[in-house]
Formats: C-alpha cells, sequence, structure tokens
C-alpha cells in the first residue's frame, strides 16, 4: 500500500505529489492531468453534493458547522481559484465527497402531500372562521331586529298612552268646564227631596195629625236636601229610628226621617239637591218610605203646597 506523508496540516499521497513534482519542473506550465488526478478533481467538485428541497447543495466532510453552499457557488470558486493558481487542488481523504440519496419521486410526493395537509387546514380554519362570521352575522342581526322591534313597540305605547293622556285631559278640562257653569245656568235653591210614590198627604189620620208627606220607595233610595243650609241634627230621633234635619239660610227647617243611613253631619253646609241621607224602615214605619216635613217660623206647615209654590211636584 502506498506510503502518505503529512506536510504542513495536509495529507499527501503519492499521486499529489508526483502532480507537484511536475509542476514545479515545467515552472507552472499546463500538461493533462492524469487519470487518476481527473478524477479527483471531479470528485472533490462534487464533494458533499445533495438535494435538499429540490436545490442541490455541497457539505464535504470537512465543512464548519452552519457553512453550507450550493453546487454552483462552490465550482465556481473552485474554478476561479484553480484559474487563478493554476494548479490541481490535493485531493485528500478528509475532503472526499458524502453523498446522500434522495429519490426525487418520493420527494416530491413528500412535498406534495404537506402542501395538500397545508392547504386543507388552511382551508378548515378558513370554513370555520366564515362559520363563525355568519353566526354571528345572524345574530347581531336578530339582535338588532329585536331592538328595532322593542322600539317600535315602545314608540307605540308611547303614542297610545299620549293619545290617552290628551283623551283624558280633554274630558277633564269639559268637566271642569260644566262645573264651572252649572251654578250659574241652574244653581237650584230647592230640589225634590227623593223620588218614588206618594202614599200620604200632610194633615189628620189615625185620630192625630200627619205633619208631613210619604214618599215611598226601595231601601236605599237616596235623598237629597230640598234646600240649602246647614245640617242641625243627624242621627237617632223617637218614632223615626233616624232623621236629619236642616236650617236654610231663611231659617226654614226641612226634616228627613225613616232614613236607612246619613252622610251628614251637624254643622256641615250642604246645598239643594246634595244627597244627605237614604231611604229606609227605621222607627214606627209601615214600610220603606221618606216621612218629609217642612217647619217655616216654628209652624210646620204642608210641605206639598210649599213645595209647588217653588216649582216642585211630589205627585
Amino acid at each position: 500500500m502506498p506510503r502518505t506523508h503529512r506536510r504542513s496540516g495536509h495529507l499527501s499521497t503519492p499521486a499529489a505529489t508526483e502532480y507537484r513534482t511536475n509542476s514545479t519542473s515545467t515552472g507552472g506550465a499546463h500538461r493533462a492531468p492524469r487519470r487518476g488526478a481527473g478524477k479527483a478533481v471531479i470528485a472533490s467538485a462534487l464533494a458533499g453534493a445533495f438535494l435538499l428541497g429540490g436545490q442541490p447543495l455541497v457539505a464535504g466532510a470537512g465543512t464548519q458547522q452552519g457553512e453550507v453552499t450550493t453546487v454552483a457557488e462552490q465550482n465556481a470558486a473552485t474554478l476561479a481559484e484553480l484559474s487563478e493558481k493554476r494548479q490541481l487542488p490535493r485531493i485528500t481523504p478528509s475532503v472526499l465527497p458524502v453523498f446522500h440519496d434522495v429519490n426525487p419521486t418520493l420527494e416530491l410526493s413528500r412535498l406534495v402531500r404537506a402542501a395538500k395537509l397545508e392547504a386543507d387546514r388552511v382551508a378548515e380554519e378558513e370554513r370555520v372562521a366564515a362559520e363563525e362570521a355568519a353566526v354571528a352575522e345572524e345574530e347581531a342581526a336578530a339582535e338588532a331586529a329585536a331592538a328595532e322591534e322593542a322600539a317600535a313597540e315602545e314608540a307605540a305605547a308611547e303614542a297610545t298612552a299620549a293619545q290617552e293622556q290628551a283623551a283624558a285631559d280633554e274630558e277633564a278640562a269639559e268637566a271642569r268646564v260644566a262645573e264651572e257653569a252649572a251654578p250659574a245656568q241652574a244653581s237650584p235653591e230647592f230640589a225634590k227631596p227623593t223620588t218614588g210614590t206618594f202614599t200620604s198627604g200632610f194633615g189628620a189620620r189615625w185620630g192625630t195629625t200627619h205633619y208631613g208627606i210619604d214618599i215611598a220607595n226601595s231601601i236605599g233610595t237616596p235623598i237629597v236636601s230640598a234646600t240649602s243650609g246647614t245640617v242641625i241634627n243627624a242621627g237617632s230621633a223617637s218614632g223615626f229610628g233616624q232623621w236629619v234635619r236642616v236650617q236654610a239660610d231663611d231659617g226654614t227647617i226641612t226634616v228627613y226621617g225613616h232614613i236607612e243611613t246619613y252622610s251628614v253631619s251637624v254643622g256641615q253646609r250642604v246645598a239643594a239637591g246634595e244627597q244627605i241621607a237614604t231611604m229606609g224602615n227605621r222607627g214606627q214605619s209601615t214600610g220603606p218610605h221618606l216621612h218629609f216635613e217642612v217647619h217655616v217660623n216654628g209652624q210646620k206647615i204642608d210641605p206639598q203646597p210649599w213645595l209647588a209654590a217653588r216649582g216642585i211636584s211630589v205627585q
């Protein structure tokens, strides 16, 4: 086996030594390299070439960490160096090429699969994002529609309330006008004390004197004051069960007997036609009726002509 010699950090072979000797003896003249040297040059130019993603790269056994160059770059550097030095590089075992076989078909298939997986992933993300956007849009549209409907209902309710309030205000105004105008139109000085059937007049009856008139109706029929004045009695009364007496401004007293209930109190001011009691059957009574009397200057007079003189008929 040929011996090798190490000089200046380079590993020498007999072929390399012979190449250097020949180059020196000819003064740098070009000679056709031997067949072995030509193969070494080709091997050196192709040293470390491999495919990575379809791009040829070169990495020799002595390549530093991270120093990987393309074949074109290394070939350009090699040719430039050879042109400058006009000599072939020394070939040592440390720079022998390292080849990695790559099947282009398998590599292409792998890249296609990876690209398809990436495309599918992106498409799925876009699909999910589109669905989420559609759902969000539908929810926003539903919320907007609900808000619009609620606003419309609220506006309609406000309009209805405003109309009702306006109608109520108008009715109240009309009522005030009518109330204010009523006294001027007909503020009655006298009123028929109740409604019903005239059953008994003033005069003698059963050996005694009947000092009033009787008007029969059902229990609870309203009784009003025949004159304006002040209440001087309201409550229990002998023979009448319960009564109310009203004294007019001219001193005339009107009496309301056999009442069921009363709604005034002593000292209260009442107007003609104002309700003061309800018809009853209390005391010495033969049925629900009002016993009505009129006292003028302390004398009990017949109420029927007194009422008639004031435009009131009881029959």
